[in-house]
């Protein structure tokens, strides 16, 4: 589960959460595939780097909208589920989302 892309992309969901000044002692890959689910420890956020290139999908922004609002349906509704973070907002085309 240790490959390049999932170190990249562990490196560019820590990147991106420092950037917002979310401290990040602990990344923890939850999942790897065409997606990579890191869990930021300590902070209470999980982001999901995708690895196929945005090339392959039309609409990124469209694409995490959507997720959001998903998430945040089954959220108001207590479906066990990762949550829409407050911690940082949905960062789209910087290659992560953060959800917490």
């Amino acid at each position: 589960m240790a490959g390049y892309g999932v170190q990249r992309a562990v490196r560019a969901a820590v990147g991106a959460a420092a950037a917002h000044g979310v401290r990040v002692s602990e990344p923890v890959v939850l999942a790897a595939g065409y997606n990579v689910v890191v869990r930021l420890d300590p902070a209470p956020v999980v982001a999901r780097v995708v690895l196929v290139p945005a090339v392959l999908r039309s609409d990124v922004d469209g694409l995490v909208a959507r997720e959001i609002a998903v998430t945040s349906f089954l959220a108001e509704r207590g479906v066990p589920a990762v949550r829409p973070s407050a911690v940082l907002p949905p960062l789209g085309r910087t290659t992560t989302t953060a959800c917490g």
